[in-house]
């Protein structure tokens, strides 16, 4: 036999395998929002760190720039006071823009409480400064203006400014020497964090790592339990197996594989062994019909030839009358219906559906078994609705359906009984079709009651038993199901459920007339 192999299917992890891998899951979320907050403070400190320098070194820049024009200043006022040349007055640079200048940028910075005082200091000396040039800068006299400039340098007016300005630069570059300091500080604290984002980050894995090999070693040593198990019930089978118990991998492959192959050899040997009963039940029950099958002929076969011996013992004289003829046409006519239901039940013939109204084939069936049920005094009734009911079905074998139904009635009740033959939508928005036929019989005994559909199961002393398994599987073949049950007043209820016919606007139910050969033949 050739065994197919089967690819393995891919399936979402399962809640075990998220339940391992929570933990490493779980670290791994946390140090990546730790690097991202650190990312970002670090991103944040050195755009800080870079901001403040580029103000420090533009303060610097400007105290330099500040302090050259005090110098020119300062020199040209003293060769002023020596020469008197009035020119070297008008080529001294402008005082008051790097000043400002100056005292724009060194506002920016924070220099502490003696940087403020130093600053405070800076700004009286710059105001007495600018008092003292204001001749220097008029229309005033030479005079005048000879004075201003020997009071300046004299005066140490212009000097303590000079002093002043050299200790505003020297403030600045104390400042911007602290913000390298800083700066390298900053670098090395970055580097520092780095280095410990990654020494945790490697013993956070290393520690998740460990936890998730040891939670899968304890997956395996419970997966090796069951295996174990398995291999154990396949001793007496197939023989010994070794299963490895230890949480190994390797081995544990190593005994899936042998497992796999000894159920392997396990369900070979149950599909022969399922081959070999299926054609033990198919033997059986072909033994069970051809006996069903002798014993029904049996006895008709046996009525007849008592008859025809009867008429040979009396020699030339031997005729059959018209009793003895009725006898044989009778069971001829048994073993015609006998020979038919085994034929049903052997080779069950196809449907050859139409839209039919159910009323029509109940009233065709009625008609059928009227004059039998005349005959026995037994009083059949139908409720019918007064719309029509279509459904998708083959008339004729729908029709021996309840043929059969109603001369099973007829038997259970006996003279005088009654047998009601019902019909309506089941209800739940007329998608389904209910056929109930009771009576008031004795009802359906316990002993076949489970059994009651099976082949070859009958509660009367004569017939093949076949007649209800036929209906069932006619009523499936339909699309539908039939129950049996005992009322609790009394008498047996047979229900079928029917597909109804889907409705149609372009379509008005069309009825089928057809003739299809059934007559009132017992197939119980």
């Amino acid at each position: 036999m050739t065994r197919e192999e089967h690819q393995p299917v891919s399936e979402a992890p399962s809640q075990s395998v998220w339940r391992m891998a929570l933990p490493s899951l779980a670290v791994s979320l946390t140090l990546l929002a730790v690097a991202v907050l650190a990312a970002v403070v670090l991103v944040q400190m050195r755009r800080e760190a870079d901001r403040s320098l580029q103000e420090i070194a533009e303060a610097v820049e400007a105290s330099a720039e500040l302090e050259q024009s005090v110098v020119q200043w300062w020199k040209g006022l003293d060769e002023y006071v020596d020469t008197g040349d009035e020119a070297l007055v008008r080529d001294l640079p402008g005082l008051q823009q790097p000043t400002d200048r100056y005292l724009l940028h060194i506002e920016k910075l924070e220099l502490g409480r003696e940087g403020k005082q130093t600053i405070a200091r800076f700004r009286q000396e710059y105001i007495v400064v600018l008092e003292e040039l204001q001749p220097i800068l008029s229309n005033s006299s030479t005079e005048e203006r000879q004075a201003t400039a020997d009071r300046l340098i004299n005066g140490f007016i212009l000097p303590r400014f000079l002093d002043a300005t050299q200790q505003q630069r020297e403030l600045t570059q104390q400042a911007l020497q602290q913000a390298q300091e800083r700066n390298r500080a900053l670098t090395r604290w970055t580097g520092w964090t780095l280095l410990l984002l990654g020494v945790v980050g490697a013993g956070a894995g290393t520690l998740a790592g460990f936890g998730l090999a040891r939670g899968m070693q304890r997956q395996l040593v419970q997966l090796s339990v069951p295996i174990q198990t398995a291999a154990g019930s396949l001793h007496g089978v197939v023989g010994p197996l070794q299963v490895s118990t230890s949480g190994n991998i390797d081995q544990l492959e190593d005994s899936l594989h042998d497992l796999a192959g000894h159920v392997a050899s396990v369900v070979d040997r149950l599909q022969a062994a399922e081959r070999q009963s299926l054609r033990k039940d198919q033997m059986a029950a072909l033994g069970q019909l051809a006996a069903g099958l002798a014993h029904e002929l049996r006895n008709p076969l046996t009525s007849m030839k008592t008859l025809v011996e009867s008429a040979r013992s009396n020699g030339a004289a031997g005729t059959l009358d018209e009793r003895d003829l009725e006898v044989m046409d009778e069971e001829i006519r048994r073993l015609d219906r006998t020979l038919q239901s085994f034929l049903d039940y052997a080779r069950p013939p196809q449907l050859n559906t139409t839209s039919v109204d159910l009323r029509d084939v109940i009233g065709k069936t009625v008609q059928l078994v009227k004059a039998r049920a005349d005959q026995q005094s037994i009083d059949i009734e139908t409720e019918l609705p007064a719309h029509p009911l279509t459904l998708v079905a083959d008339s004729g074998q729908l029709r021996q359906v309840l043929l059969n139904l109603l001369l099973n009635a007829f038997d259970s009740v006996g003279p005088g009984g009654r047998v009601v033959l019902e019909v309506e939508p089941a209800g739940d928005g007329d998608r389904e079709l209910l056929i109930r036929v009771r009576d008031n019989g004795p009802g359906i005994p316990d002993s076949v009651r489970d059994r009651l559909f099976d082949p070859f199961v009958s509660s009367k002393s004569s017939g093949t038993g076949l007649g209800l398994t036929i209906c069932r599987r006619i009523v499936e073949n339909h699309g539908g199901r039939i129950v049996a049950e005992n009322r609790p007043d009394g008498g047996a209820e047979f229900t079928i459920r029917l597909p109804a016919e889907k409705p149609r606007e372009d379509r008005r139910p069309a009825l089928s007339r057809a003739g299809d050969g059934t007559s009132e033949r017992d197939i119980d």
